[in-house]
């Protein structure tokens, strides 16, 4: 959580009560969206990012979430989709970006040898492609990007350490 508030507080674009924000919409992804709370806390910093009311930043991106994966795996980590929330509430219409996504997934699935990643780091990397497709060298979401990445390196080193 550390990581993610730094790199907000270093955001040039952050509006005012982006406080209050934070914690709507860290309220909606408890309450209606049944997230875990560590989950919806990183996911919430993450929208702060993005434009529009807190409501429809979570709708926008639970949508989107919600139709990459067949059904929450609380095993996989919630992490792998917090660049989702992001990709989805890009001015672009959802389903040009679901479209665009779906078509990253199937052109990575004919890659060789990249049946050796799981559903999530695929999911993952998908809207890493698009988020470099539809935004370019932004350094708030390359910032971001890297604290996902480090995060899912520590839980999965983490996770062998446990498993020793």
């Amino acid at each position: 959580d550390v990581v993610y508030a730094g790199i907000l507080a270093m955001s040039s674009n952050v509006k005012e009560d982006v406080v209050d924000e934070l914690v709507i919409m860290d309220d909606l992804l408890v309450n209606e969206y049944r997230l875990p709370r560590d989950f919806s806390r990183r996911l919430s910093y993450a929208l702060a990012f993005c434009d529009g009311t807190a409501t429809q930043k979570v709708q926008n991106a639970m949508e989107f979430i919600e139709s990459c994966t067949s059904k929450w795996n609380r095993r996989i980590g919630y992490i792998y989709y917090v660049l989702h929330a992001v990709v989805a509430n890009l001015s672009i219409p959802l389903d040009t970006i679901q479209k665009d996504y779906d078509d990253v997934i199937e052109y990575l699935k004919k890659s060789r040898q990249y049946g050796w990643f799981s559903k999530p780091e695929r999911s993952l990397h998908a809207c890493m492609i698009l988020l470099s497709y539809y935004v370019g060298n932004n350094t708030s979401i390359y910032t971001l990007t890297n604290a996902i990445l480090y995060t899912i390196a520590l839980m999965k080193a983490l996770a062998q350490r446990s498993s020793r």
